[in-house]
């Protein structure tokens, strides 16, 4: 089967009735261009969108993977791996103490695997972790002075793998991209809310 054929209308106003060849047509702009594709070009262009669709997940899983791995590599000289920058970061970006509750929803990790990290990284001296006065059951982690000497590290190398993953996207790009994967973030705590 041929691949997709758009034809550009001759200049002035656009007129799908211009015989056969635009009948069933559909308007489609590419680079700011308005192009006419005929129903053969649809079903190509369905299985595009198709294509792009079943990749979608695959493609952000391989794009976090990749740059959590970069920024592994930067902190390997700080004896830092992930499981233990990761929450440093979300510590310290933070507003004020999290509760580790609240640490591990934002890890997107269950409770007994924050306690385990969190065991790790106060035997570490960089993390303490401190009873609410409120409720004693609940505890609060804040970074020890050496925990935030380090997030002083951690950030430098986050910001270095940032800037160099970012290179050749506009700040519209970077916009579009950040607001779909809200998006798809939203939809996929939905999808968990829902699930018994």
């Amino acid at each position: 089967m041929p691949g997709p054929e758009y034809w550009r209308p001759s200049s002035g106003p656009l007129d799908v009735r211009l015989g056969s060849r635009a009948t069933g047509g559909m308007l489609v702009l590419i680079d700011d261009v308005p192009y006419i594709c005929t129903p053969t070009d649809r079903r190509a262009m369905d299985r595009r969108q198709q294509q792009l669709r079943d990749g979608f997940g695959g493609l952000i899983a391989r794009a976090a993977r990749q740059w959590r791995r970069a920024v592994d590599r930067r902190l390997q000289p700080f004896g830092l791996t992930e499981a233990t920058w990761l929450p440093l970061i979300h510590l310290a970006r933070a507003p004020g103490p999290l509760r580790q509750k609240d640490l591990a929803a934002s890890l997107v990790l269950d409770g007994s695997s924050v306690v385990r990290l969190l065991d790790a990284l106060e035997v570490s001296g960089l993390i303490e972790r401190r009873g609410e006065s409120t409720d004693r059951r609940a505890k609060t982690i804040t970074l020890t002075s050496r925990g935030l000497s380090i997030i002083d590290q951690v950030e430098a190398a986050s910001r270095e793998v940032r800037n160099a993953t970012l290179i050749g996207l506009s700040t519209e790009q970077i916009g579009i991209a950040t607001e779909a994967l809200e998006l798809v973030c939203r939809n996929l705590a939905m999808i968990q809310e829902s699930d018994p």
